[in-house]
């Protein structure tokens, strides 16, 4: 009478089966992982434009730009102008130009590149009209949109298609 032996060990067509499914994990995580990633790059710089203009905010409302001038009669404004991926925020009182912060995102374009102005005035430090701005990722089709009002705070939504 002949026995077989027994088996020890797969099977090649087990073996291929398991890393079928193991690749199939990874490429799923791996593009999960890289969407969360530009999202969370994408938020960054939403946020940083939204505390640069509240800053702005703050030391518009808290003190004068020129101790030479009245600026409370005068007026306090903020202008904001973007620029493809650079942005200057300054402060004006009067005539006079008071400060300005400037920067660049590191991962995203504001709006289609086209230089945009939004202001701001005092006492109220609010865009003087609804405006928003829109930010797109470098290298992902993912935008935020920056909602700037008159009664309401700055803020953004969430990631979208564009």
């Amino acid at each position: 009478m002949f026995t077989y032996p027994l088996k020890k060990g797969f099977t090649l067509i087990e073996i291929i089966v398991v890393m079928a499914i193991i690749v199939i994990f990874i490429t799923v995580s791996t593009r999960t992982y890289s969407q969360q990633v530009r999202e969370r790059q994408l938020k960054k710089d939403a946020d940083l434009i939204l505390n640069e203009l509240d800053r702005m905010k703050m030391d518009m409302i808290a003190r004068d730009v020129n101790g030479d001038q009245n600026c409370a009669l005068a007026g306090r404004v903020i202008f904001f102008t973007i620029d493809a991926s650079d942005y200057i925020i300054r402060l004006q009182c009067g005539a006079y130009f008071g400060f300005d912060r400037q920067g660049t995102l590191e991962n995203s374009v504001i709006g289609s590149g086209s230089s945009t102005t939004v202001q701001f005035t005092y006492p109220y430090g609010t865009a003087s009209t609804n405006t928003s701005i829109i930010i797109k990722h470098n290298s992902s089709n993912r935008c935020i949109q920056l909602q700037l009002g008159p009664n309401t705070p700055a803020h953004y939504g969430d990631p979208y298609d564009c």
